[in-house]
């Protein structure tokens, strides 16, 4: 070799020779950083996965682009449907006395039956009138006789709670008639009843707030004023399926003295018991579900 060879193979960068161990040291640290990194443990779902193309779907490919047979079409899935009531199975919709007195403070002092079932009819009395008139459905639920109906009220000595089911045809109408019946509530802070030949009576409402719960529904205070007497209301309406079930939970007056309101509790919590109580009732019709791919 000449000196210039030399000179120019002494300025080639040597490679490193390391030890064995350093070797067997680095190998066996990848391997355990490997297996512990916890971003790798659980991998995000491929976006892609499991999906054919719009193509492949249009032309009914029967089989993948690598020829083999692709998996079956997942089945569909049930999505529930809201519940259907009718002339019977709306008496599943009313509270018992059990589920007052955990919701009312004042019913733990005893409640009696004063509406039973049947008694009440739909609407306002012959002759009677609201005002203004553009407020009759926050009295009267919906504009129109509806598909059934049916009222219950109890009693005790500083408290009373009135309910009523208005079932419509179909879900669909029972969703217009409530969303006629919020914007009516929120139209209608005063509105009066007049009755031919006797003392009509004038509800004064609080700006109803949307309840937080399956079913929807709105909650507000009210007062009702007459003969003389005022008594502190609070009053909801609840949508379950093709029903509209309407309370009023109403503080009575007590030895000629003004009523006190603080008797009725939450309207929160009697909202929360009408909610349970809805989801009860439509459980006990048995599942209703449609499918959905």
């Amino acid at each position: 070799m000449s000196q210039d060879e030399a000179a120019s193979a002494n300025d080639r960068p040597r490679r490193r020779t390391w030890p064995w161990w350093v070797v067997v040291v680095v190998v066996v640290l990848a391997g355990a950083i490997a297996s512990t990194q916890p971003w790798t443990a659980v991998r995000p779902p491929d976006a892609t996965a499991g999906q054919t193309s719009a193509a492949s779907t249009a032309t009914g490919d029967a089989t993948t682009t690598d020829g083999a047979t692709p998996s079956p079409t997942p089945a569909a899935t049930a999505r529930p449907q809201p519940p259907v009531f009718d002339a019977t199975t709306l008496a599943l919709l009313f509270v018992s006395p059990e589920d007052l007195v955990g919701s009312i403070p004042a019913a733990a002092a005893g409640l009696a039956p004063a509406i039973i079932s049947g008694q009440l009819a739909w609407g306002l009395p012959a002759g009677s009138t609201i005002e203004p008139a553009t407020c009759v459905v926050a009295s009267t639920v919906v504009a129109e006789p509806p598909a059934a109906f049916d009222a219950r009220s109890w009693s005790g000595t500083a408290v009373g709670f009135m309910q009523r089911v208005t079932v419509l045809p179909d879900v669909p109408s029972a969703e217009a008639a409530f969303r006629l019946l919020v914007t009516t509530v929120d139209a209608c802070p005063v509105y009066s009843q007049v009755n031919p030949g006797t003392d009509g009576s004038t509800t004064t409402a609080s700006p109803a707030t949307e309840a937080q719960g399956v079913y929807p529904s709105l909650v507000q205070r009210t007062e009702l004023s007459a003969v003389g007497v005022v008594e502190p209301q609070l009053h909801g309406h609840m949508l379950v399926g093709n029903a509209i079930v309407t309370w009023t939970a109403s503080a009575l007056p007590q030895n000629g003295a003004q009523a006190d309101a603080s008797v009725l509790g939450s309207g929160a919590r009697i909202d929360a018991m009408i909610q349970e109580v809805a989801a009860r009732a439509a459980a006990a019709l048995g599942p209703l579900t449609t499918a959905s791919g």
